[in-house]
């Protein structure tokens, strides 16, 4: 008898964990599935052979209780940020987006690849192209759930999340990974990376849904500044595009915990990688004529970027590398963020 217990926990073990291809029998709670770990922008954008490994990674599908009997409810996959899965998007998110009636999936990006936190220590091996992949995966997985509209599936980050959730409303990422016709139905970037530092992959069109930035007017890692300028480009240019700004707020502003001096505190002493300095850089990823030679440029120092060493050396003069980060947990700006988050995925959208 107990050698058949032992056999059936290990058995229920390996099935619990094993990759799933869809969410037909409309299971929920942790899922694991099929990504992949692109090494740059250009090697999804590009589909460089060898460049994006395939990986098993895992999230946690939270349903809303008490859905009808044949209802079908909107999603959001959350992306984490530099800090990985926290607490927060249990406690916060999770909760407040169930309480509204709507699916969560949480999904890990650091955890399955071996490290909890990005810091100047794992920054030369990971970027926020893989947490972009598994957000796209995730999206194409919970497309097949019965009890979720894949008309209504939504991607919310903050942060490098943030840098998720903007660039991924992009049909250049989008369509690497999912088929015409299914699409975000919007996503929401909060105090996103990615906007002093862009890589511009609009050769495929306008985004498809609609994309909100959600801003901390005192953000020294992600400043607010250069994502209202790359906003208002993105406007001029027919994309759709909005942002809010919280004049008071700091980075990280939806955390319930204490306020923080530094990211450094908050990860245990462990330093993160860069704050967003002067940077104001871009570069256009094309398919047609690969290499980031093409049309990139620094202006802040006003030059083009011809080689991947000038889009480095460019980085060095305008980061402040391994300097406190200040970030703190803001209740007014938390709560209207939530607030707002929530009306943008139940508000009737144009399609």
């Amino acid at each position: 008898m107990k050698i058949a217990i032992f056999i059936c926990a290990l058995f229920c073990a390996f099935v619990s964990n094993a990759q799933v291809a869809d969410l037909k029998d409309g299971r929920t709670g942790r899922i694991h599935f099929a990504s992949t770990t692109p090494e740059h922008p250009w090697a999804m954008v590009y589909g460089t052979p060898g460049l994006s490994p395939a990986v098993t990674i895992f999230g946690d599908l939270l349903m809303p209780k008490n859905i009808p009997a044949g209802t079908k409810v909107p999603a959001v996959v959350v992306s984490h940020g530099s800090d990985g899965v926290t607490s927060l998007y249990y406690d916060l998110w999770a909760k407040e987006l169930n309480n509204a009636g709507i699916a969560v999936f949480i999904v890990y990006t650091y955890t399955p690849r071996g490290f909890d936190a990005h810091t100047a220590d794992t920054r030369l091996y990971q970027n926020a192209t893989a947490n972009l992949s598994d957000a796209l995966h995730a999206l194409k997985l919970l497309a097949t759930h019965p009890q979720i509209d894949a008309n209504k599936i939504f991607s919310v980050g903050g942060s490098t999340g943030g840098r998720v959730a903007m660039y991924g409303a992009f049909p250049a990422y989008l369509r690497v990974v999912v088929p015409a016709p299914l699409k975000w139905a919007g996503s929401v970037a909060l105090y996103p990376s990615g906007c002093a530092t862009r890589y511009r992959v609009e050769h495929m069109g306008t985004n498809p849904a609609p994309l909100l930035m959600l801003l901390a007017g005192k953000d020294d890692s992600t400043p607010a500044k250069p994502c209202i300028e790359y906003a208002d480009k993105l406007k001029a240019g027919g994309h759709n595009v909005e942002y809010k700004v919280y004049p008071n707020a700091y980075h990280a502003f939806d955390r319930l915990t204490k306020n923080y001096a530094s990211y450094s505190d908050s990860l245990g002493g462990k330093v993160i990688d860069s704050a967003g300095g002067d940077c104001d850089m871009e570069v256009t990823l094309n398919p047609n004529s690969p290499g980031i030679g093409l049309n990139g440029y620094d202006f802040f120092q006003k030059k083009e970027l011809k080689t991947g060493k000038d889009w480095g050396d460019a980085l060095k003069a305008c980061q402040r590398t391994n300097v406190p980060i200040r970030i703190g947990s803001d209740p007014e700006a938390r709560a209207d963020a939530v607030k707002t988050v929530i009306e943008f995925i139940t508000s009737p959208k144009p399609k």
